[in-house]
């Protein structure tokens, strides 16, 4: 979710400097898709040497793009993936469609988003998408809702099952265009998935739905039980020796005898 509040900024960054959100691609004379958001926010994510590296005269896959594949930013990886898929591929999609956050190639202002931003999601996170960092592909509305509808979700067609962190409650992780990242326990209401999908629809998100639950049940592993447990231990055994120590002292003195020289006092007449 770090990351995603990442890009998040990225792309307010972006919204900042050119007065929009960044195209989902941009496309050739032929509408043929070229290049993607996640290239073109690179000088906001700290990565301006690879955007300068870029040929935008070519496609994405072209002779001189193509050496730059493996340069994947780490930004654009879920750290909890730990090697699985391809290294190259992207974790982070977003759902492009007509009257979504990010309607093809054109770019949407955020002044665009009626139904408030809070409720209009940018991005998704999707394990082993398979989708190559610098491609222009995302994922379609019809894809995002048959994937994640309550009608239609099964745990196989989860888009991110993870028991990374503890996580044993399945879900998928979320960014909204006010750059706030949650989790989104499955299954969603296919009502709830649309309006929170579109921009100008009027449609209401209804505050009280479940999928507003933004605290999955945790579960402690008991290798973190056991180390917290010894850390607590060393933290304390200090205490306990001091607390000894003071004891032994506060015994002496009630015995008359003193625990700097042992002389023991004299009792007076």
């Amino acid at each position: 979710m770090n990351h995603m509040r990442q890009l998040g900024l990225a792309l307010f960054c972006y919204h900042e400097k050119w007065g929009a959100y960044p195209p989902a691609y941009v496309a050739d004379e032929n509408g043929k898709p070229m290049h993607s958001w996640r290239v073109l926010i690179l000088p906001h994510i700290e990565q301006q040497a690879l955007y300068k590296a870029y040929d935008f005269s070519e496609p994405w896959d072209g002779p001189n793009n193509r050496k730059l594949a493996g340069n994947i930013p780490p930004i654009y990886r879920c750290p909890s993936q730990h090697g699985r898929g391809n290294l190259t591929d992207t974790s982070y999609l977003a759902i492009v469609g007509p009257n979504t956050m990010w309607p093809g190639t054109a770019a949407r202002k955020s002044e665009d988003v009626l139904d408030g931003e809070a409720c209009t999601l940018l991005l998704v996170e999707a394990a082993e998408s398979g989708i190559h960092w610098m491609e222009p592909q995302d994922l379609t509305v019809e894809e995002f809702l048959s994937t994640h509808a309550s009608d239609s979700w099964t745990p196989q067609t989860d888009i991110h099952r993870s028991d990374h962190h503890y996580y044993y409650t399945c879900h998928w992780n979320a960014l909204f265009g006010d750059c706030h990242s949650q989790p989104l326990i499955a299954p969603v209401p296919a009502d709830v998935l649309s309006a929170l999908v579109t921009v100008d629809g009027a449609d209401l998100v209804p505050d009280d739905s479940e999928w507003r639950n933004l605290a999955p049940r945790r579960y402690w592993r008991w290798s973190r039980v056991v180390a917290t447990a010894v850390f607590l231990l060393l933290c304390l055994l200090p205490l306990v020796r001091l607390a000894r120590r003071r004891g032994g002292e506060g015994d002496q003195k009630s015995d008359g005898v003193d625990p700097k020289d042992g002389a023991v006092d004299k009792p007076s007449d």
